[in-house]
């Protein structure tokens, strides 16, 4: 193994390396580059939730507004504080910038490119991580196509945070691995740099579990240290690892700090096991991590539960292959810490199913604050692409390699491989007999499985021949090198990038178009309702075309908001409800206080449900509209009923049942002074008291995505309740006047008028954002102080270097007389 730097060992073949990366990463995925009817987006959120929301931050931006609320989705979110949206990632801000500052729409296209420039930025910080650990240019190219495309990586391609997020994890190792094994704080700094980057571009779970992987590569060399190799102690360690994460959360804390109030008052403050074991790999379909389609590749014709987005770990056969090989090279430590990093991954990955997840939910160690277990394949798809290029540099290493150990040692990895491809041929025949032999299946399934085996037997078979192949050739290092490039590439291309392309109408990709602009032209200001059931493509896309959306399905709703809508009718998920349309809660007050006005369906209302409340405005492209006639507005004063807390007000809605009856005249206000003040003029008030409101005339007046000014009639007298979802850092200006905002109907705002008044504003100022941005202003200031004094440190070095070298060159001064 060489002892040269890796800017000793880098020259222009490096440079064309990377530079081929990227030409094959356009290549691959040009159709999603150049051809307008294709996108990624087969788990839908890239078209449904990623596409609306960039579309939003665009058009925001040209209008010369940050984008801190959106109106559009869930009656009302926080916008910023959502994470997923990564406002502040720099590539995305930079991107939207550019399309704001234009003031274009924001393209499908764009964003595909935004996905296919992470797949390279993946591919290229692991060929950087690769030859610093010293491993040779055929193996780094190895380890970086397999990252760049694993399981993970292109399975979330649809998921814009995720996979940009993972993106960065190799960078981020490669920099605290120096730390270590420089014994410099300065890469623990840049590794704390990098990794809030990564931190803000919008997916704490892979930046979490990258966490968990340095503390163990800590460990990893602190006991290397302490069996007598040159390494880092458990101090120096430790001080690394707390200023690379204490760096990262400083610089992240712009966004962290409102994301933290945003989970707090979510349906993720306490995730339940039930939702916390969604899409976990069952153990049966670890078979796709070797067969990686035998159960299908499609929801037409998938056995099981269709989650493979989220289940999809597949990194390789020959990959796989060449990890089993890197363990024979030595020292074998750090391979050893890899398969053990990979192994444990793939437990997690399993969820309930390996029994370990479930015992450190149930203890609230590392797993109890996210969901989807399987996500922790980027892990697996990580160690298992630097496990890949080690393999492939011990095999490129030995192939020509004239000395007898070399030659045995290339013979004893021809013998592992020679096991390797064997149990993959008895396991392929094993599968096979049992698939003929269950009989017919439904989806054809049993022909799929079948299928399935066929490229990965063909690949390995031919990996092995190339081995054998390669040892008798003049060229074999060089056969070896271009041949293992290749064949990982055609695996992980053929089997992973294919079926995650979808087809779409690139004029009406959400397939509601015509709907929408017709709705988005009727006066007033009102909030759609959508069909989940058959339009859930659909569902967020309110953005596109300016209508404010009341339900969305979003990783951080709002508890307030959750409760309130499982009242009408039970939720699949937080914020979606499959069977709104279709049973007898379409019919709720609690629709109309919301005020939904219009709602959207593929399928016609039944008869039962719209009589006398819904009148069938059109059906536009097979979608039809339908106007709510009771619907309630905006804003409108309302006698109330005051309770001591939101506890109190839900506890009586559910009394009250799904349609609740009553809602729209009195309202169901947090008011806790107007029983005190009962209480003290010597009213018998126990669990609420009436509040009579003077009606009057209420207006939307002005309406941003930031304020809402509502104009009233001086003689309103009482609740003004306002159909705005409750958040804090919302503020409310009564004629200019600051007064408290009420929590009303257990999600919205109410505002108590003395009369006399005319104006009503709220503003959007979160304190929360302006905390967190003091804590990045003051990292940041830190981080420049600190490289300005390791710039000036540096020049004063090479200053004295200088002076010590003239006088070296001047030599001894002679005297005149010697």
């Amino acid at each position: 193994m060489s002892t040269m730097t890796l800017r000793e060992r880098w020259n222009r073949t490096d440079w064309l390396l990377i530079g081929g990366l990227l030409v094959l990463v356009v290549l691959i995925f040009w159709r999603f580059l150049f051809n307008r009817n294709w996108s990624f987006g087969v788990e839908l959120d890239f078209l449904r939730q990623f596409y609306p929301a960039r579309f939003y931050e665009v058009k925001s931006l040209s209008g010369g507004t940050f984008p801190l609320w959106s109106p559009y989705i869930l009656s009302g979110q926080p916008f910023y504080a959502s994470y997923q949206t990564a406002m502040l990632y720099p590539f995305n801000i930079l991107l939207v910038g550019i399309y704001g500052a234009m003031g274009a729409d924001w393209s499908l296209k764009a964003q595909c490119v935004f996905v296919v420039f992470h797949f390279y930025l993946a591919g290229l910080f692991t060929y950087i991580l690769a030859r610093d650990l010293k491993v040779g240019r055929a193996g780094a190219s190895v380890a970086a196509v397999t990252f760049m495309l694993c399981g993970f990586m292109t399975a979330h391609a649809g998921h814009l945070n995720q996979m940009s997020a993972a993106a960065w994890m190799p960078l981020i190792f490669f920099l605290f691995n120096r730390s270590l094994t420089r014994r410099r704080l300065s890469y623990a700094v840049a590794a704390g740099a990098a990794m809030g980057i990564a931190l803000l571009a919008g997916h704490l779970q892979s930046i979490f579990y990258l966490c968990v992987i340095i503390l163990g590569l800590a460990i990893f060399y602190v006991w290397r240290h302490y069996r007598g190799d040159e390494t880092q102690g458990a101090a120096f360690s430790i001080a690394a690892l707390a200023l690379t994460v204490g760096i990262a959360a400083g610089l992240a804390a712009v966004q962290i700090v409102p994301l933290y109030e945003l989970i707090g008052m979510s349906t993720r403050t306490k995730i339940p096991y039930s939702l916390a074991v969604t899409a976990s790999l069952p153990r049966w379909q670890t078979v796709n991590l070797i067969f990686p389609h035998f159960f299908g590749s499609s929801p037409e014709n998938y056995v099981g539960g269709w989650a493979m987005w989220e289940t999809y770990g597949y990194s390789g056969i020959v990959g796989g292959a060449l990890g089993i090989v890197a363990l024979l090279k030595k020292p074998r430590g750090f391979a050893v810490f890899l398969w053990i990093v990979l192994i444990s991954a793939l437990v997690l990955a399993i969820g309930p199913g390996a029994y370990v997840w479930t015992v450190l939910f149930k203890l609230g160690i590392f797993v109890n604050r996210f969901r989807d277990p399987a996500r922790v394949l980027v892990v697996f798809g990580f160690a298992s692409a630097l496990l890949a290029g080690l393999g492939a540099d011990y095999l490129v290493e030995n192939v020509r390699d004239r000395i007898d150990e070399g030659r045995d040692r290339y013979r004893a990895a021809l013998r592992l491989a020679c096991i390797v491809t064997g149990a993959v041929v008895v396991l392929a025949a094993g599968l096979t007999a049992y698939v003929l032999t269950r009989g017919p299946r439904p989806k054809g399934s049993n022909g799929t499985a079948l299928l399935s085996m066929i490229t990965p037997v063909i690949l390995i078979l031919v990996f092995l021949a190339l081995l054998f192949i390669s040892r008798h050739s003049e060229r074999g290092r060089l056969l070896l090198s271009v041949g293992l490039v290749v064949l990982v590439l055609a695996d992980l291309v053929a089997l992973n990038t294919l079926w995650i392309a979808v087809e779409i109408n690139p004029n009406d990709p959400l397939g509601d178009r015509a709907a929408s602009r017709y709705i988005a032209a009727q006066p007033g200001t009102f909030r759609v309702e959508t069909d989940a059931n058959t339009m859930y493509k659909a569902y967020d896309d309110g953005a596109l075309y300016g209508l404010d959306k009341t339900a969305g399905d979003d990783s951080l709703v709002l508890e307030d908001f959750f409760d309130y809508r499982d009242l009408i009718v039970p939720q699949q998920g937080p914020g979606v409800q499959v069977g709104l349309f279709y049973e007898g809660g379409l019919r709720s007050e609690l629709l109309d206080v919301e005020n939904d006005t219009y709602f959207l369906t593929r399928k016609p209302i039944n008869p039962i449900l719209s009589h006398d409340k819904f009148e069938l405005k059109g059906e536009f492209d097979g979608v039809y509209v339908y106007k709510n006639k009771t619907a309630m507005p905006r804003a409108w004063m309302s006698d109330a009923y005051a309770f001591l807390n939101n506890e109190d007000v839900l506890a009586h809605m559910k009394e009250m049942g799904p349609l609740a009856k009553g809602l729209r005249e009195t309202a169901l206000v947090v008011y806790p002074q107007a029983l005190a003040l009962l209480r003290t003029n010597g009213a018998n008030t126990t669990a609420r008291a009436f509040i009579p409101a003077t009606k009057g005339n209420v207006s939307v007046e002005e309406r941003s995505a930031h304020t809402l000014k509502l104009a009233t009639d001086p003689t309103c007298k009482g609740l003004l309740v306002v159909s705005e979802v409750y958040y804090p850092g919302w503020d409310v200006y009564v004629d200019g006047k600051k007064k408290d905002i009420l929590k009303t109907d257990l999600m919205l705002r109410g505002v108590m008028l003395d009369g006399g008044q005319k104006t009503v504003e709220f503003r959007f100022h979160p304190s929360s954002l302006r905390a967190g941005a003091l804590a990045s202003m003051v990292t940041l200031a830190l981080l420049a102080v600190y490289f300005a004094v390791l710039l000036a440190m540096r020049l004063v070095r090479k200053k004295k270097a200088r002076i010590e070298a003239v006088r070296d060159s001047a030599g001894p001064q002679r005297g005149i007389n010697d």
